[in-house]
């Protein structure tokens, strides 16, 4: 019996990108992969992040609300990923193949270039508070998919008949993580939004900032 190893680079991207509006309804649009802008990984954001000069095609929000901003968000895999594909040819001649992942990470991106900041807005220190949330949002998302990908890293080992078998299996996983942790954000960006925007509450914002930062200290490990 021989045995056969090689590592694949999987040359998949998941990504979605999100443009997020301040005190509006949330604007998405999906993206096949990440562009090419001024990308940025999660930090305290500030007004001249907001590089983009031309404003998204409908400026209004729900009712009479004007966009006060647009952040445009990725959330995608590591570029780096990465499955080990193992063959045992038997003594006979067959052969079968086995996977598993070698290296797996999400991570939370904003395209400077994207994000646009409204010069009509009124309340520049609410609007920041309220896209720094969004993007606070998107990176908890990535961290939790950064904690089961460890899971995955010793769990996850697939057989099958064939190399494409095995590698189209493992990327159905990696999918279907990045698909429910994704949807996961989107609505807890939708309630943020409607919990907070429609008129403007600064209460609210205020307690839901204090919750992400409290997520955010919880899950630096998965950063």
């Amino acid at each position: 019996m021989k045995t056969r190893l090689r590592t694949i680079l999987v040359p998949l991207v998941l990504a979605i990108m999100r443009a997020t509006p301040a005190a509006v309804a949330t604007a998405q649009f999906d993206e096949g992969a990440v562009g090419s802008g001024d990308l940025i990984s999660y930090r305290t954001l500030e007004r001249t992040d907001f590089r983009n000069k031309e404003p998204p095609p409908d400026t209004r929000a729900r009712g009479n609300y004007e966009l006060a901003a647009r952040t445009c968000i990725y959330i995608r895999t590591d570029p780096n990923v990465s499955i080990h594909v193992g063959s045992v040819v038997e003594p006979d001649g067959d052969e079968r193949y086995e996977g598993w992942l070698g290296h797996l990470r999400f991570e939370a991106l904003m395209d400077r270039d994207c994000s646009w900041w409204s010069p009509r807005g009124r309340d520049p220190e609410y609007t920041l508070e309220h896209e720094q949330i969004h993007f606070a949002i998107r990176e908890l998302a990535a961290r939790r998919m950064n904690q089961v990908s460890q899971e995955l890293l010793t769990s996850l080992h697939v057989t099958a008949d064939s190399e494409q078998e095995v590698v189209r299996e493992i990327k159905a996983r990696i999918s279907e993580l990045f698909d429910e942790q994704n949807a996961a954000a989107l609505e807890r960006n939708r309630n943020f939004d409607e919990d907070t925007s429609w008129g403007r509450n600064d209460e609210r914002q205020r307690e839901w900032w204090r919750e992400i930062e409290g997520e955010l200290l919880e899950t630096e490990a998965w950063r």
